[in-house]
């Protein structure tokens, strides 16, 4: 049986807008943009997982307010498991201090972006819905 890892991933949205961030050259997907966030720790749970990843990768404290989904990406040696949280900025300025860089981009701009493969399910999921939202 193959690893399941949960993972945890930020909308944050500004002015019709959502953040993305763009991986580092060396992770897996390097240099591809998604959503912030991250591994579920164990014994953590999922919001404490948000919370404690955007802090980490972007320097800045959300509010969690709503899941909005989940989403699966399956590879030949893993099954990956991410949950989508609709989030604000509390405190702070984003510094991309795990990522590359990022970018508050249109949901309709998202395409102009290379996305990680599970990201791109939640892009298309997000057009699809963003009257929603």
């Amino acid at each position: 049986m193959k690893p399941h890892l949960k993972v945890v991933a930020a909308l944050i949205k500004k002015h019709e807008k959502v953040l993305i961030c763009q991986r580092k050259e060396n992770d897996a997907f390097g240099n591809l943009w998604e959503f912030p966030g991250g591994k579920v720790e164990n014994n953590e749970t999922l919001k404490e997982a948000i919370i404690r990843e955007i802090k980490e990768e972007l320097n800045i404290e959300i509010k969690v307010k709503k899941l909005v989904d989940k989403f699966i990406d399956e590879t030949e040696n893993l099954k990956i498991t991410v949950y989508l949280f609709e989030s604000s900025i509390k405190r702070g300025e984003i510094k991309p201090l795990e990522c590359k860089d990022f970018k508050m981009v249109s949901i309709d701009n998202l395409s102009n972006y290379p996305l990680a493969p599970v990201d791109e399910k939640i892009a298309d999921y997000l057009k699809r819905t963003k009257s929603k939202l």
